[in-house]
């Protein structure tokens, strides 16, 4: 499978999440050579991660994952990264994680798995 890297932009909240997957080794290559870092997480199927500082944003969390299927195992990979990276979110902007605030996470986590998959097949589709 080819490896796929793209953003979705989250203006509200002045961030984005960058999605990189396909290969894992190849995609946590490409991801580690764009941000200069060196990730040791070798026996996982995805992982989450956040940075406070970047060169063209101040703020950007990234998923990386092995692959993109829509089946049940690989779209619960999916939801359960993208948790993560809503918890990043939302840690970043003071907001706190509470059954009296869960609705608007548990929108943030519809909308970015919808926006991940709704990129990822328009990218497929090209091809």
């Amino acid at each position: 499978m080819e490896v796929f890297d793209f953003k979705i932009q989250l203006p509200v909240y002045g961030m984005y999440v960058h999605v990189f997957g396909g290969n894992y080794q190849k995609a946590k290559e490409s991801f580690e050579k764009r941000y200069n870092l060196a990730i040791d997480i070798d026996d996982c199927q995805a992982f989450t991660f956040h940075m406070t500082k970047n060169f063209k944003h101040p703020y950007m969390v990234g998923i990386v994952l092995d692959e993109l299927n829509f089946n049940p195992q690989s779209i619960g990979v999916l939801v359960h990264e993208v948790t993560h990276a809503v918890t990043y979110i939302f840690e970043r902007l003071h907001i706190p994680i509470s059954k009296e605030n869960d609705e608007s996470m548990a929108y943030l986590i519809g909308y970015l798995t919808y926006s991940i998959l709704d990129k990822y097949l328009k990218i497929q589709n090209k091809k």
